[in-house]
């Protein structure tokens, strides 16, 4: 008889092989916005914004992923650091 792990440890490890990829692109990021001078959010460091990121829209509620935010804004950070597809 072969034992499984239950539903919940089966998806945590499925959340830690996910995660590790993503927190290696995260740190890629996080160095190419540094070398350029850049904050967080990919605008020059210092600036300032309301409700303290621009990731959060206060009027809709919705709040955006860091990285795609950054990808959307700077194209060439997401050729130098995004996770490429499986197969290519």
């Amino acid at each position: 008889m072969t034992e499984s792990k239950p539903p919940a440890k089966a998806a945590r490890a499925t959340r830690g092989r996910e995660a590790a990829p993503r927190d290696q692109e995260a740190k890629c990021l996080d160095r190419w916005l540094a070398e350029r001078k850049l904050d967080p959010y990919g605008s020059r460091e210092g600036t300032m914004y309301a409700g303290g990121t621009p990731l959060f829209d206060e009027r809709t509620g919705r709040r955006v992923d860091r990285l795609e935010y950054v990808y959307k804004k700077h194209p060439e950070a997401r050729a130098a650091c995004a996770a490429k597809p499986a197969g290519r």
